[in-house]
């Protein structure tokens, strides 16, 4: 349980407050690209890969690719079992 309140304190540093109240509404429309974004950005946080905010156009940005990435993985393993 601390390792995810440790996650969102992160994401209220490094977020913008518009960034962070878009990524709840990911949150709750896609749980799944929130968990992978959450862990994404704690990852390169700890890193020391993130200087400065991230603000919403960013985090638009990262949620698009997110999802792309997501359906591509998706499509490709659809192709794997059918053929």
């Amino acid at each position: 349980m601390e390792g995810i309140d440790e996650r969102e304190e992160i994401l209220k540093q490094v977020l913008t407050p518009a960034a962070y109240d878009y990524l709840n509404f990911i949150k709750n429309a896609r749980p799944q690209i929130y968990g992978i974004i959450r862990n994404d950005i704690y990852t390169h946080y700890k890193n020391g890969n993130i200087r400065g905010e991230i603000g919403v156009e960013k985090i638009k940005h990262i949620v698009n690719m997110v999802i792309k990435e997501v359906k591509k993985r998706r499509i490709n393993t659809f192709a794997r079992v059918v053929t």
